[in-house]
């Protein structure tokens, strides 16, 4: 049993056979011990038993990560805190948990675990706003505390800085999150019951117009890998931005031929069904040069085991880029840059310039839904539940005339669309 010190445990590395469990056990403290996963991480366990008696309840519990979240003095000194408490009869692992339990950020940290993972697709979403917005203000408090006019002044307080829109995700997670702590008896009333919603949400219409398609292209040329190629076949696709950042190697069929695929499977799509997407030839020679890593994913900043995230200051790189070309574009016509503005608009906007322009060009309205993935219109009434022709070869027609429009606004041959990503090492 060797004696636990800081550098032991710097220079400690996992001797397992991959699946069995690495653990040391220090002599200091004979019940505090050293757990090393595969891959290195470090954990600070303990084992106790509650009370002195035989047969009373064992422990293995966690205590913290080392070089995380707990040095090895701090360690020594909450295993002999805990130990104390065992022996008194007292569970400190089961107190610490029940005391996590009450404040907001636990039932929230449950919530997600034991609901929304379970039964909303969009858990992780639901995860960053409460995250984000919730759990800075109202973490530590217990839940029980939390009053109504607190979720009226969260929801206004979103509304004033973030906007009608969030003010009203938050408002419907925190709905959801308290209703579920309501029916596990945690809190006696649900304080978001009854509150309105600060502000009305406006349709969006914004459709860029084709100057702002070449200047997307343009200021997409100089991005790096994967923002380049996901934000062009983005484009090109009409897709949504998840469904997209979470392309994976194994969905896409064919690429090499006339007729390629993307088959998206029922979980990876927001409509909760299956869908298919005939990516035009431009859409196709991009995926056929990018990168495979070891993982799944298409795009990826590590080794594919996850998908791209961090959109939000891409998208200002973006937006400078793309306000950048259009000035240029406006000094060479001979206009004055200084009056060139960009309006504000989000990555989903290109699903509806796609739809628009499509339309435009005299695409039927089904095909176009077809292509977006969105439910049969009510005015095809009864037909639309016989109707099961996808019209595979429409939509593939149609992304094509799409691509040669997109990307013919920056290059009217048709040809060269596809260039080296800067930043990429092979």
């Amino acid at each position: 049993m060797p004696r636990l010190t800081k550098r032991y445990l710097d220079a400690a590395q996992y001797e397992g056979d991959g699946k069995s469990r690495d653990e040391r056990w220090d002599d200091t403290v004979p019940a505090l011990g050293l757990r090393i996963a595969p891959k290195g991480k470090k954990t600070f366990i303990l084992f106790y038993r509650v009370g002195r008696q035989r047969g009373s309840r064992q422990r293995l519990v966690k205590l913290g990560t080392y070089g995380v979240d707990m040095t090895l003095d701090q360690a020594r000194t909450k295993a002999g805190q805990w130990l104390g408490l065992a022996r008194d009869g007292r569970d400190p692992y089961a107190e610490a948990r029940a005391d996590t339990l009450e404040t907001f950020s636990g039932v929230a940290a449950e919530f997600i675990e034991k609901y929304a993972k379970k039964q909303n697709r969009s858990w992780a979403e639901t995860e960053r706003i409460l995250t984000v917005y919730a759990t800075p203000r109202w973490g530590k408090r217990p839940i029980a505390e939390i009053a109504r006019r607190d979720v009226i002044a969260l929801v206004e307080t979103v509304a004033e800085k973030n906007g009608p829109y969030m003010s009203n995700r938050v408002l419907a997670a925190i709905r959801r999150l308290f209703g579920w702590a309501l029916e596990r008896d945690m809190i006696a009333a649900n304080p978001a019951g009854g509150v309105r919603r600060v502000g009305k949400e406006v349709s969006r219409d914004r459709v860029l117009s084709d100057d702002e398609l070449h200047a997307f292209w343009q200021a997409t040329g100089a991005m790096d890998y994967p923002w380049q190629p996901l934000l062009r076949v983005l484009a090109l696709t009409a897709q949504r931005r998840t469904e997209v950042a979470n392309l994976r190697w194994q969905d896409l069929q064919d690429l090499e031929s006339d007729t390629p695929l993307w088959a998206l499977p029922r979980e990876a799509t927001k409509a909760d069904r299956a869908h298919s997407v005939p990516p035009a030839p431009e859409a196709a020679a991009i995926l056929r040069i990018l990168p495979r890593h070891e993982g799944d994913y298409v795009f990826t900043t590590g080794d594919g085991g996850r998908p791209v995230s961090g959109f939000t200051p891409v998208k200002r790189r973006l937006d400078k880029a793309m306000l950048a070309a259009l000035q240029q574009a406006a000094k060479a016509d001979g206009e004055n840059p200084e009056k060139v503005a960009l309006a504000s608009w989000k990555l989903h906007d290109l699903r509806r310039t796609a739809a628009s322009t499509l339309a435009r060009m005299g695409t039927p309205p089904h095909v176009v839904a077809a292509i977006l993935n969105h439910a049969p219109g009510a005015t095809q009434g009864i037909t639309a539940v016989y109707n099961r022709y996808s019209y595979a070869e429409e939509r593939r027609t149609a992304l094509a005339a799409w691509a040669r429009h997109l990307t013919g606004l920056t290059y009217p041959d048709a040809s060269a669309i596809v260039v080296a990503f800067p930043g990429l090492s092979a």
